[in-house]
């Protein structure tokens, strides 16, 4: 074998190997914005290295999502896997603001706003800081303990509403599709892209993980709301919007994430219907995916 070739498939190999740490080194170099974060980032990196260690050992387990960890980011404390990604969604909060490109959606004090598939509740935190009350929805208990410890810790119980149901088209029973253990977690592990609902019972598989649906038409009337300044759903948007029907009509703006073209198409329809016209489409740099903001006829942008 050439040594050119065998150097490409060795650097693959590690590259592989270590793919988890590459990434979480580069996204929380960026993340630190005073000594104190940075040194919060280091002591989380050196967890994070001795925990890959320990598996690829196997002293520990693959499965490491019930290990929570701490960080110091932008003045807030979060509690994050230590064995995921999830410090990536802080690096788009905070960093690149993928949530502020619309000042107009920007939340203010007084302010009701939904987060429909919260995961750690990076956005959940920012928003309750800025004076928010903030309805927080996760189906994946590793995440959502997560968002309960950050909001206690910050002192922000009494601004954050946390629920931990997956929300779709109509309350029941779901299935939570999550990583099998050992598998890259590029959004934070059992969090992010894992709110694949499916009504399917007798199902095996350690990979689907039993929750309680709920939609917001059926849960808005108990938690007391009678407007939304701001719904941020993020996964599972066609689901979720069709059992929002009534839950539109008190909503005055919605932030929505879709993941390829066919998405879009669908939300924009549904929204547009629903009386909402549209003011930004920020569309990611693969063209395939973005973020809808959509606000109801009649609302002056601010």
């Amino acid at each position: 074998m050439p040594i050119g070739q065998f150097g490409s498939r060795l650097k693959w190999f590690v590259y592989s190997l270590f793919w988890d740490e590459i990434v979480t080194y580069r996204v929380a170099y960026r993340l630190p914005a005073n000594k104190q974060e940075r040194i919060s980032i280091a002591i989380f990196l050196s967890q994070f290295v001795l925990v890959r260690v320990l598996v690829l050992c196997r002293i520990l387990p693959r499965d490491m999502d019930e290990i929570d960890a701490w960080v110091r980011i932008r003045g807030v404390r979060f509690c994050v896997g230590l064995r995921t990604q999830e410090l990536a969604m802080c690096d788009e909060v905070y960093r690149e603001r993928i949530y502020e490109k619309v000042p107009g959606f920007i939340p203010d004090v007084g302010w009701i706003v939904f987060d429909v598939g919260a995961h750690i509740g990076v956005f959940t935190i920012q928003q309750a800081l800025r004076g928010a009350q903030v309805f927080a929805f996760e189906p994946n208990p590793h995440c959502y303990r997560r968002l309960r410890r950050t909001s206690t810790v910050n002192k922000l119980p009494g601004a954050v509403h946390a629920s931990n149901y997956a929300v779709g088209a109509e309350p029941g029973l779901g299935l939570l599709n999550l990583p099998a253990a050992g598998r890259r977690r590029p959004f934070g592990g059992t969090s992010v892209p894992t709110t694949d609902m499916c009504y399917i019972s007798g199902r095996s598989n350690p990979s689907m993980l039993p929750v309680t649906m709920t939609s917001l038409d059926t849960i808005i009337p108990a938690l007391g709301v009678t407007q939304i300044d701001l719904l941020n759903i993020y996964k599972d948007e066609a689901a979720v919007l069709c059992g929002a029907v009534k839950t539109l009509a008190v909503t005055k703006r919605v932030m929505i994430e879709y993941h390829s073209l066919q998405d879009r198409t669908h939300v924009f329809g549904f929204l547009e219907t629903a009386g909402f016209r549209l003011l930004v489409d920020d569309v990611d740099a693969n063209g395939f995916g973005g973020i809808l903001h959509m606000q109801r006829e009649g609302i002056t942008a601010s």
